[in-house]
């Protein structure tokens, strides 16, 4: 139940334990926006996120302690089980430890004309609750999929209904405790968060996604444009891997028998599909990139990997191969140049690579 409200002294402050990290480095608890343009692998990240709370596994070496993950999902439930399922397969876990349950409807979270939580807030929470009750411990991880779809016949830039909304969350916080996690969407176009300021102004930690780039990596950050209260600004790094998609189904026999060793059990759990099978995207933690900067997709790091190959490289074709404009390439260009990266030949006004000359950044700041 949600903590009684009343005033307290500083000594009975002080007392208060402080907001824990969910996944250490990564997720905080509290209201948290996770924000990317159309393709960022939104999903796929917190579908990663989610199992690592749900079954407890370390996130890079870092301990995630174990608890319980509903995720709700308005859009796509059915396909979604099935990105879930691969992912335990290939995180080579079993389901029948996973403490995470799918909720494949969405409920509104708009506020009512008396200001209290709607019916259909209340009709979930019952549902919650319950699934708490039966694994006797509370919500660690309760995951929207995304906010607009839980925003019926709302406005998202209209402050008055946005405020609305964030009272709600904040009812949803107070109830489960843990972490909220909303996806939520950026301006098409833009790199600005989509609807009002209020979502991101009440949010513990705004999370955006930098790349959309498949086969790269896939950057994820709260420190340009995002927000972390009260801890330094991480970034997320996973790698984006395909593979063949995983159908699978719960079976009881299997979830009550107990074994000693995944390979105990994985032949006989796993059921995939004959032939052909239809693949999927998994997301894989991975250590921040020895060249950064080339991992983010920016004009200057886009170059870099382009001229690494070996090939000099003229002004057009690097135009077309980074799909920059003629005035992002020559200022990425004219900033690796005065950093001793990459040489110009004035006879044939191609470029080479010839490698850091001295210890600096020529990419700090560079054109994007």
């Amino acid at each position: 139940m949600a903590e009684e409200k009343r005033i307290l002294s500083l000594t009975e402050m002080s007392r208060r334990p402080l907001s824990q990290e969910v996944i250490p480095g990564v997720l905080d608890e509290g209201v948290v926006l996770l924000v990317g343009k159309e393709g960022h692998y939104k999903t796929f990240l917190a579908c990663r996120m989610a199992m690592h709370v749900a079954c407890g596994v370390p996130w890079l070496g870092q301990t995630v302690e174990r608890g319980l993950v509903i995720y709700c999902i308005a859009e796509g439930a059915s396909f979604f089980t099935y990105r879930v399922t691969t992912l335990v397969d290939q995180m080579k876990m079993w389901m029948g430890l996973a403490q995470v349950y799918i909720y494949p409807h969405s409920f509104s979270l708009m506020a009512t004309p008396s200001g209290e939580p709607n019916h259909e807030m209340v009709q979930f929470m019952e549902r919650v609750h319950a699934v708490e009750d039966e694994r006797k411990e509370k919500c660690r991880l309760l995951v929207i999929d995304t906010l607009s779809r839980f925003m019926p016949g709302g406005d998202e830039n209209d402050q008055a209904a946005a405020s609305g909304v964030v009272k709600n969350v904040e009812w949803l916080r107070e109830q489960v405790g843990g972490c909220i996690l909303l996806l939520h969407h950026m301006r098409k176009g833009g790199d600005m968060v989509r609807g009002s300021t209020v979502f991101t102004a009440a949010a513990d930690q705004v999370i955006i996604g930098k790349s959309a780039k498949e086969d790269k990596l896939q950057l994820f950050s709260t420190k340009e444009g995002g927000k972390r209260k009260d801890r330094d600004g991480v970034d997320i790094w996973v790698r984006m891997d395909k593979v063949a998609m995983t159908i699978g189904r719960l079976a009881e026999e299997i979830a009550d028998s107990e074994f000693d060793e995944p390979s105990d059990w994985s032949d006989h759990y796993i059921f995939k599909s004959d032939g052909n099978p239809e693949e999927t995207l998994v997301a894989v933690p991975v250590e921040k990139p020895e060249d950064e900067d080339a991992a983010k997709g920016t004009a200057a790091g886009d170059i870099a990997i382009i001229l690494k190959k070996g090939e000099p490289v003229g002004i057009r074709q690097l135009m077309r191969l980074t799909g920059k404009g003629q005035n992002v390439v020559y200022k990425a260009l004219d900033k690796m140049v005065d950093a001793g990266h990459v040489t110009k030949d004035l006879e044939t006004k191609r470029y080479s690579w010839v490698g850091p000359v001295e210890p600096v950044n020529p990419f700090e700041g560079g054109a994007k």
